[in-house]
């Protein structure tokens, strides 16, 4: 199904939250002429052709456990990790879901959620479309992933030595990277894989191709 026919078909139902609360979402405005013309970030960057139909119908969806789901939220944190992305939703206590894209193409990849306490980005989706059933249909898997931030931080951190990594990243290392530092692959990660953020300056993303989600997090020494 395309994120629309999920949409469409979640609200004809009513949905049950974590405590068996029920509800229906509710569609918001269509997006305007304007932000449509604008393309993505006001950039003019094409949208992909499933979110450009969901946005026609409606750009927001109200209504559920978390309030507000944007499909046009821009998302102003950690540029770092994310140049571009789009703030799907929020968790109430300053955290986030957000979905990276690709800068050059404006392509959506997966869905994060980025926590800021502890400071750690896991990984939620592969695709908007997998979110979306999570969100309608098991909603709990939202609450898991939240729940995985307190194990990364703890240790249980997706990262490799930098002398270990693949061929493919090793060449994009930047020289004179200090031996001891990492590097997170988010190509292959399983849901409810991250990384910790912090401190800001400690993480940087590699120049891959295509964009691919490759972090380097330095080590001081």
């Amino acid at each position: 199904m395309t994120p629309l026919e999920i949409v469409l078909a979640a609200r004809s139902k009513l949905l049950k939250d974590l405590d068996g609360t029920k509800y229906r979402i509710k569609l918001g405005k269509p997006i305007s002429s304007e932000d449509k013309d604008a393309g993505q970030f006001g950039l003019g960057l094409p949208w992909p052709p499933d979110i450009a139909e969901i946005l026609a119908v409606a750009e927001e969806l109200d209504g559920g456990p978390y309030g507000i789901l944007s499909f046009n939220g821009l998302w102003h944190g950690l540029v770092e990790v994310f140049p571009r992305a789009i703030e799907l939703l929020g968790d109430g206590c300053g955290n986030s879901w957000v979905v990276d894209t690709d800068p050059a193409t404006g392509s959506w990849r997966a869905v994060y959620f980025s926590s800021h306490d502890p400071p750690v980005i896991v990984l939620q989706a592969r695709s908007v479309t997998e979110f979306l059933n999570q969100y309608f249909d098991e909603i709990a898997r939202l609450e898991w992933v939240g729940s995985r931030t307190m194990d990364i931080w703890k240790g249980d951190e997706l990262a490799t030595p930098v002398a270990q990594v693949p061929a493919d990243c090793a060449a994009i290392i930047p020289e004179g990277t200090p031996a001891s530092s990492l590097i997170v692959d988010m190509r292959k990660a399983a849901i409810g894989d991250g990384f910790i953020w912090s401190p800001l300056e400690r993480v940087q993303r590699l120049t891959a191709p295509n964009s691919e989600p490759l972090f380097l997090l330095k080590s001081e020494c």
